[in-house]
């Protein structure tokens, strides 16, 4: 029998793109995999405030998927605390950027109109 594959560690999700590391946020969205969506949370929330990764993570439909981790972890804290963390790097600042991104959050259902 095939052995499943092993979820990838931290530095592995810090060098993927944000098309990987959604995907892997998309697998994150399912009963029994905390512990990626906590990791995989952990790094869009630190790639989030990286120069020019804003845009890139929101264009690569990270918000939606974000929702839907939130919603598939809703009783597990340290996913919404990470969750709540990307969110805020995502959407910060009071510049033609920062509200582009918030929009484009309550247009994915992360943040109330």
């Amino acid at each position: 029998a095939a052995r499943p594959e092993a979820a990838p560690s931290e530095a592995e999700l810090r060098r993927m793109t944000w098309g990987e590391l959604i995907a892997h946020l998309r697998d994150a969205a399912r009963p029994g995999a905390g512990l990626l969506a906590k990791l995989t949370l952990r790094v869009v929330a630190v790639r989030a405030i990286e120069e020019g990764s804003r845009d890139a993570a929101v264009t690569a439909g990270v918000l939606p998927t974000l929702v839907a981790v939130m919603h598939a972890h809703s009783t597990t804290a340290a996913v919404q605390e990470q969750a709540c963390w990307a969110l805020g790097n995502i959407t910060f600042g009071d510049d033609a950027q920062g509200y582009a991104c918030k929009q484009a959050a309550v247009d994915a259902g992360a943040l109330p109109q």
